[in-house]
């Protein structure tokens, strides 16, 4: 399941920022609620991250003034399934997300950049 970010106009996996003294728990949940309002369920195989990576600043990050002193974005991934039904994602101003779409892995070239690929593509699993 990936997301279009409204201010890049790019497809990505949710992410939400971790915030001093969060948990990847805490985090976890507060993206799911933001994203689907606890519509549907989902199940987490461990409360650690599976993969990270990192990138630079876009554009709109570089002027936030939170982000002074650093130079870029690392992002955990946790492995998460979903029971089998139609997803509601709930949009709402909490999240920078305006679509989503369902694709296979073989797919995810067509919607991501070669860079978000590269980092995320020898992480997933097949099923």
């Amino acid at each position: 399941m990936l997301f279009k970010n409204k201010k890049t106009g790019e497809f990505e996996f949710p992410s939400i920022p971790m915030y001093n003294g969060d948990t990847f728990d805490q985090s976890k949940y507060r993206l799911f609620f933001y994203i689907c309002q606890e519509q549907f369920k989902i199940v987490y195989a461990t409360p650690y991250p599976h993969f990270m990576i990192t990138r630079d600043f876009h554009d709109h990050e570089k002027e936030d003034p939170k982000n002074k002193g650093y130079t870029g974005v690392r992002t955990f991934y946790l492995q998460g399934f979903h029971y089998r039904n139609t997803p509601i994602v709930t949009p709402n101003s909490k999240h920078p997300y305006n679509d989503f779409i369902f694709i296979p892995k073989y797919e995810l070239s067509k919607y991501v950049g070669e860079n978000y690929w590269n980092g995320v593509i020898s992480n997933l699993q097949e099923k």
